[in-house]
């Protein structure tokens, strides 16, 4: 049994390895962490929701108790995402999913590993507002190791009207947002504001800039080049 014990968390052999990687298993790759997580979260399951996650001030109504489990949650979850995230930094490890949609094909996760959100319930993570499905680990498996050629990694903008623009942009240029060579960047902030008009009225938000739009739209014709 001594001996089955250490094995936990191991990967499976590099010969077991399917092509399209296994589902990302937090119950595998940290047990420990994952029951710790796993009693804090029933423990606080009787903690308004509200009250969890959406509260101005987090505290706000709480009893002594309560903020207690809640607290036990919070760290809970916050030590099980860390070792997910040093996990899927070792060397050789991949993270696919299928970006957006439970539906759109499974493509390499290029964004940082720290920028990642992970929802243990929904087996899902976020990326700015970006969702991602399907989680899955790969492994990189070469015969000739050093004839590899590792992709460049692509920096996602950042800022709150980059993830508006990244957002509307597949669903004007479906299926990921690829705007066709030849496209002005002015079209493309023009059919941007039309897509976020009734919510930048409802909000009172502008336009994404036209520097904004431009480097979403690099990132985008990079990220699936």
């Amino acid at each position: 049994m001594g001996k089955a014990m250490a094995r936990v968390g191991k990967p499976p052999t590099v010969n077991s390895w399917p092509a399209e990687g296994l589902p990302l298993d937090p119950t595998h790759i940290a047990p420990k962490l994952w029951d710790d997580y796993a009693a804090a979260r029933a423990a606080a399951r009787d903690v308004p929701r509200v009250r969890l996650f959406f509260a101005d001030d987090p505290s706000f109504g709480l009893t002594p108790d309560e903020r207690r489990r809640r607290d036990q949650l919070n760290q809970a979850k916050a030590a099980l995402d860390a070792q997910l995230r040093a996990y899927l930094k070792e060397d050789g490890r991949e993270l696919w999913a299928r970006h957006g949609s439970p539906e759109a094909p499974s493509e390499r996760v290029l964004a940082s590993f720290d920028e990642l959100k992970f929802d243990h319930e929904s087996r899902t993570a976020k990326v700015g507002s970006l969702t991602l499905y399907g989680l899955r680990e790969r492994r990189l498996v070469d015969a000739k190791p050093a004839a590899v050629a590792m992709p460049p990694k692509i920096e996602r903008p950042e800022g709150s009207q980059a993830d508006r623009a990244l957002r509307v942009l597949p669903e004007i240029y479906p299926p990921h947002g690829v705007v066709p060579l030849g496209i002005a960047i002015d079209t493309v902030r023009g059919k941007v504001a039309d897509a976020l008009a009734p919510e930048n009225k409802q909000l009172d938000l502008r336009s994404p800039s036209w520097d904004v739009v431009d480097r979403c739209v690099k990132y985008l014709r990079a990220l699936h080049a």
